[in-house]
Formats: structure tokens, sequence, C-alpha cells
């Protein structure tokens, strides 16, 4: 029990971390922590990583970043089976991911998670 919650704590301020250590170390130390993170089968660990993701992946290169389209992709698929919290959470972080990649992945990634999202009572702007 007490290493889920060291997990969700680390999970929902490694993005502080890498503000700190800069995109170097980031990449080196703080990367391969991040992506265990967003696998890992506790919703609220990879919850938590998410919320603030775009902030990690601000401190880090371009080619890097590509890298963590797979685990958004992923999550969304997941979201949209059973979990609203996580639907909230990519709804609300779409337009950051989009300040973050090329128009060639916004148009090819996120911009059918935007229109599903549209429609989607959940995540709706009212």
């Amino acid at each position: 029990m007490n290493e889920v919650r060291i997990k969700k704590t680390l999970s929902a301020s490694i993005h502080e971390l890498a503000k700190i250590l800069g995109p170097k170390y980031t990449e080196l130390d703080l990367l391969p922590c991040m992506e265990r993170f967003l696998k890992d089968k506790q919703m609220d660990i990879k919850l938590a990583a998410l919320k603030n993701l775009h902030v990690f992946l601000n401190e880090i290169s371009l080619e890097k970043r590509e890298i963590f389209i797979k685990y958004i992709v992923q999550s969304f698929e997941e979201a949209n089976k059973q979990e609203w919290r996580l639907k909230l959470v990519l709804a609300q972080n779409l337009g950051n991911y989009a300040k973050l990649f090329d128009n060639k992945i916004v148009y090819s990634e996120f911009l059918p998670m935007f229109f599903k999202f549209c429609s989607d009572n959940v995540t709706r702007v009212g």
C-alpha cells in the first residue's frame, strides 16, 4: 500500500523535477521513470502522471517527446472503455499536447481525439 502512495506522489510531481533538472538530465534519468508511471496498472498512478505530462514533455527534445504519443493514444483508448477521469484529463490537455508536436502529429493523432471528445457527454464543454 505504501508503495502505491509513493509511486502516486512521484508520478504527480515528476514534471516539477524535470523543470529543475532540465532537458539533459530529464532525458537521462526521468524519462524511463515517466514511462513506467504511464504503463502502471494502478489507474491513480497513471492519471497523476498524465495530468502534467505536457509540462514534462516540454522539458525534453522533440525526438524524445514522440515516444510518448503511444502512451497518450493508449490512454485515450482505455478511457473510452471505462475511465471518465482519464477522459477528462486527456480532454483538458489536448491543447497543451498540440503545442508540443508538429502539425502532422496533431492532425493524425490528436485531432481525432478532439472530435471524439466533442461528442462525449463527460468531456463536453457546457
